[in-house]
């Protein structure tokens, strides 16, 4: 069983001074899983602007079928807010195929966005450690 929280909030005097860049955006294979890269974060008249606030949450179930495979279940929840947490909270589950290779951990991931009206799925693929 794995688990990560990944937390932050900018201080600063006017929020929109700082720059795009270094807002939270939320979303991607380290993030919310089901949902494009950096895809999500409060929106101002169509348009991402990012967070102030980042609170995402990862729990992750891991099986080993044969040694060095194993298949996991995960859910990942959470999104770049406004400093009022007015932007909607985003849920993504999925399944994964995780294989110890010579050169690090590689996971496979297919995870759907469930809190949307039509369920984006989303392939994700990433080496290296969870954490």
């Amino acid at each position: 069983m794995l688990g990560s929280l990944n937390t932050g909030y900018i201080w600063a005097d006017d929020f929109y001074d700082v720059p795009y860049k270094l807002r939270f955006f939320a979303g991607g294979d380290q993030s919310i899983r089901g949902y494009d890269y950096e895809s999500l974060s409060p929106l101002d008249k169509g348009y991402l602007t990012g967070g102030q606030v980042l609170a995402v949450g990862s729990a992750e179930y891991n099986y080993e079928f044969k040694p060095g495979f194993r298949g996991a279940f995960f859910t990942d929840v959470g999104n770049a807010y406004d400093k009022n947490f007015e932007t909607e909270t985003k849920v993504g589950v999925g399944v994964g195929i995780r294989w110890a290779s010579p050169v690090g951990v590689v996971r496979v991931d297919v995870a759907a966005g469930v809190t949307e009206e039509s369920i984006p799925v989303r392939l994700h693929f990433f080496i290296g450690s969870p954490l």
